[in-house]
């Protein structure tokens, strides 16, 4: 997502970010709008950065909120320095421990009295991020472990979120971190300075939608011509002059037998010739075997 108003935030799955689709701004309300795709079961952060410093001599605090909850997740401070990164992967829950943020299947009933009250249905599926500009005033406490959120439950008419919301996942170790107390950075912030809030659905309901295209396949005759081209591993290509070699072996082999002696000499002189040719990284004579795995196309 384009930086607004000198803060850039994105959604990350190993690392890297989610691709962003309808991609909208609300400047009056300071407020970033976009689409990411999500698959059920993978653990995901939220991740924003500072591209100048919008509180000087402060910092600023991120919280985290998920599928229309007004209730924090997670709530970081961080210093306001130009380039100043931050990466929250879970919930923390104490000073070395955090439950993971994970995408998650809503659940689905006929059931009317089953269905999670207090959830907006078009707000399942949603991750806001909110930036506030403070000061901080001291050290503060951690609180007693947070109850584990019930999974999201609603009636099968109401799909508008897409099917996916956020679970958090098995507590683990994580870096040492400090709570601090904060306070707002002048009187007009009370509320955020900037706020991103990403709608993340099954990349099928994205394309069905229109709202982001299909990754075109990739055809087997253009990975079989890159295949011939593109020999980028030294193991391929011995393996690929064993092959070569062993088919000459044949194909001279059978010539052998509708000639007289004089051709077998000659061919016999042409194989031990050929025998000596030294392979790239090899002593003369040496066979090395490879298992080649399967290609992984990356989606």
């Amino acid at each position: 997502m384009p930086t607004l108003f000198g803060v850039y935030a994105s959604i990350r799955v190993n690392g890297k970010d989610l691709p962003q689709f309808k991609i909208e701004f609300d400047e009056v309300n300071r407020t970033a709008y976009c689409c990411i795709p999500s698959q059920a079961g993978r653990n995901y952060s939220v991740f924003w950065k500072q591209e100048e410093a919008i509180s000087p001599y402060g910092a600023i605090c991120g919280r985290i909120y998920f599928d229309g909850s007004n209730k924090t997740a997670e709530a970081t401070v961080s210093d306001s320095i130009p380039g100043k990164c931050v990466e929250r992967t879970g919930a923390t829950i104490s000073a070395t421990e955090e439950l993971p943020f994970v995408f998650a299947d809503v659940i689905l009933t006929d059931n009317p009295n089953a269905i999670t009250a207090s959830v907006i249905p078009s707000d399942i599926g949603t991750i806001r991020l909110t930036i506030q500009r403070v000061h901080k005033c001291g050290l503060s406490k951690y609180h007693a472990r947070p109850e584990l959120p019930a999974p999201l439950v609603q009636h099968e008419r109401n799909r508008k979120g897409g099917g996916h919301s956020t679970r958090l996942g098995q507590a683990r170790l994580t870096y040492h971190q400090t709570r601090v107390r904060t306070k707002p950075y002048t009187s007009s912030d009370v509320r955020p300075f900037v706020t991103f809030i990403f709608k993340y659905r099954p990349a099928s309901a994205l394309i069905h939608a229109g709202i982001m295209h299909p990754s075109p396949a990739l055809k087997p005759t253009n990975y079989a011509r890159n295949r011939e081209c593109n020999l980028d591993s030294e193991e391929e290509r011995v393996q690929q002059a064993w092959a070569m070699k062993a088919k000459n072996k044949s194909s001279d082999t059978r010539s052998l037998e509708p000639q007289g002696q004089h051709a077998a000499a000659s061919s016999h002189k042409h194989l031990v010739k050929e025998e000596q040719l030294p392979i790239a990284g090899f002593e003369k004579g040496e066979r090395t075997h490879f298992k080649l795995d399967p290609p992984v196309l990356s989606s």
